[in-house]
């Protein structure tokens, strides 16, 4: 059995899978094909035939195409997907079409893959299908809903009206409110609670977006936005931030404190792009009412294209796929012979080298790498195989890449740590393998790690082992050995407004265009 798994067309970051045989063979985003970041509201096309092709399939092989979308939800873009389909990849396609309800697709985008044979779950974002989001328990074969966040509870649409009021680009830039927001201290002067009782659910308290998107339209000519504007780092800016995130917090903790007292589980998955705020997620993974926890890393839209696939197979053979989501390298690959081809083609001079030893040498040298290795990552997190990683005992380092990527120099950059030494560190009860955690630097790493620990000393840490990455997990224990560090900085491999890196020639042009200082690619290591 042969599943394809595609976004819908409104969704906000497209993609597409394949799962052939019950196994995952290929997931990836648009984005990376097409270099238009996010690809929002774009047919995943390139993201197909790379599916395909990692499948070693055609699309005559595939025997179902499954589409995270309520499909008795029929509206303008459900029509032209269905011309899509037709029109740019056949027209039986049209026959293999199934659709799956957003926010079940988010869901079960994160239980199957968890592993875990019961589970508690939450969904959030800012809309899709008629809602916000879904919570409930699966108990190893059904999705039992036990509510909805309606789309005018939404808390991905309240935090992107809040990142728009903060002059940021919504349903992108939501990452810098977060980062700004540990600047500052909550002011509820500045920004009233609008809260909405629930009243199905005792004590559950939900959130007004509607009356919160009023609010900051209604405040777009006050002393708050000109404060605002001229200045990010205004008193009224940071507080703001910061009181936008502690309502965003609370808002979160009042669904799972409703959620994890049903007795069914301790164990808990979330998925949708709400679940991508570090911040957030970090008190989440303190609370003592929570054992398992698993965040689906491709959190966003595209998430969506494996959860409908997952669906799909479930439907189709009568059992779950077999996901195996120890990492999130599910993307792209370019082997030893392609890359030094590439690089002979166009005159570019290179050394071959052990890229864990020499990794580790250039970094304590203090340069600054570009990363490229094996297939690259689904979801908007860099996690070393398409990062830039420089050295984080230098605090300088931070202004010296957000610059190099033309970030704010506010914002903060994140550890890489070998999971052997990640408790040491910093404090938290669950390991960070995808990025998605903020947790509190131990006081006695805070002045060793002043590139990679922000202003209120939280993090947003990768944890790496051997088996999730061997030559990331070398090449951290060999700079330890130089240094006594096992850290690396870690950010994306991009600049800004651009998806990450994908290809060799992305690489080189990214590298050859910033103030990067080398450049690896598998073995093969370049210097300006």
């Amino acid at each position: 059995m042969i599943i394809l798994g595609i976004s819908y067309l409104s969704s906000r970051n497209t993609s597409a899978c394949i799962i052939k045989n019950g196994s995952l063979v290929a997931f990836s985003e648009e984005e990376r094909f097409n270099r238009i970041k996010h690809a929002p509201n774009i047919f995943p096309l390139k993201a197909i035939e790379f599916c395909l092709n990692t499948a070693n399939i055609t699309l005559a092989d595939v025997d179902k195409i499954a589409i995270g979308q309520d499909g008795n939800i029929q509206d303008n873009n459900s029509n032209r997907m269905t011309e899509l389909v037709s029109s740019l990849l056949s027209e039986d396609s049209v026959e293999k079409l199934m659709w799956y309800p957003h926010h079940n697709c988010h869901a079960i985008s994160s239980i199957i893959p968890s592993k875990f044979e019961t589970t508690n779950y939450m969904t959030s974002d800012g809309f899709g299908d008629s809602n916000a989001g879904i919570y409930g328990y699966f108990d190893g074969e059904t999705l039992n809903n036990l509510g909805v966040i309606q789309s005018d509870q939404s808390l991905g649409g309240f935090y992107a009206w809040a990142t728009w009021f903060l002059g940021f680009k919504p349903n992108s830039h939501e990452g810098k409110t977060m980062g700004l927001a540990c600047y500052g201290e909550v002011d509820t002067t500045l920004l009233p609670e609008l809260s909405i009782t629930n009243t199905d659910h005792v004590g559950l308290i939900e959130c007004d977006s509607n009356a919160y998107k009023e609010y900051f339209c209604s405040k777009m000519n006050s002393t708050i936005k000109l404060n605002i504007d001229k200045n990010i780092l205004s008193t009224d800016s940071v507080n703001l931030a910061s009181t936008i995130q502690s309502l965003f917090e609370k808002y979160i903790s009042s669904y799972l404190d409703s959620l994890m007292s049903n007795g069914k589980s301790n164990n808990l998955c979330l998925a949708g792009g709400s679940f991508l705020n570090c911040t957030s997620n970090g008190k989440i993974s303190k609370r003592t009412d929570i054992d398992k926890l698993f965040i689906q890393p491709a959190s966003n839209d595209s998430g969506c294209t494996l959860g409908a696939a997952i669906l799909c197979h479930k439907e189709m053979t009568a059992t779950w796929p077999d996901i195996d989501f120890d990492t999130a390298y599910w993307g792209s690959e370019f082997d030893d012979l392609y890359v030094e081809d590439y690089l002979i083609k166009h005159d570019i001079n290179y050394q071959i080298v052990s890229p864990s030893e020499h990794l580790a040498n250039l970094i304590n040298e203090d340069m600054v790498v570009g990363y490229f290795q094996g297939k690259s990552e689904v979801g908007p997190r860099a996690l070393c195989h398409r990062s830039i990683l420089a050295n984080p005992t230098k605090k300088e380092n931070l202004d010296r890449v957000n610059t190099i990527k033309n970030r704010e120099f506010w914002r903060p950059l994140a550890p890489v740590m070998t999971e052997e030494d990640f408790h040491d560190i910093v404090e938290s009860k669950h390991l960070s393998p995808f990025m998605l955690m903020a947790c509190e630097v131990k006081e006695e790493w805070r002045s060793i790690l002043p590139a990679t620990t922000h202003i209120d000393n939280s993090c947003r840490p990768q944890s790496i082992n051997k088996s999730q990455n061997p030559i990331i997990h070398a090449a951290l224990m060999k700079f330890k050995e130089l240094t006594g560090v096992p850290v690396f900085m870690n950010t994306s491999f991009n600049v800004a407004s651009e998806p990450l890196v994908d290809s060799p020639k992305d690489a080189i042009n990214t590298f050859y265009n910033s103030g990067l200082d080398a450049l690896i690619i598998n073995k093969f290591c370049i210097l300006k």
